[in-house]
């Protein structure tokens, strides 16, 4: 058991560390994201956890949404693809996708090499 207690108001956390110390830190808005991201435990459903192969992605956008449409090729040379999935992301949303996915790259990189 912790010795410091601690306690949050607003953006700062409060760490009492004994009668008259207090330690004060700000708490960052992308920290407080994270944080909140850290708790969520989605449930997966067993047809979505199977997954689907994308070869093409498509991105467009408009003021308030990004859209994302997975697509598949039956053919190497087939010129129509289907899409199978579409995803719409507010510009927030869209943005920190970028960030995870930059960030696994990197990761990927670092364990298998570079990404050819």
């Amino acid at each position: 058991m912790s010795k410091f207690k601690s306690y949050r108001r607003k953006s700062r956390l409060y760490t009492r560390i004994d009668s008259t110390t207090e330690q004060v830190r700000i708490i960052s808005k992308k920290e407080k994201i994270l944080q909140e991201e850290r708790k969520l435990k989605p449930a997966i459903d067993d047809t979505v956890a199977v997954g689907k192969k994308s070869d093409f992605v498509n991105t467009n956008w408009r003021e308030g949404e990004f859209i994302i449409d997975f697509m598949r090729s039956k053919m190497q040379n087939d010129d129509k693809s289907k899409v199978s999935a579409r995803i719409i992301f507010s510009p927030i949303n869209a943005k920190r996708l970028y960030g995870t996915v930059v960030e696994s790259i990197k990761i990927y990189e670092s364990q298998y090499g570079p990404i050819k």
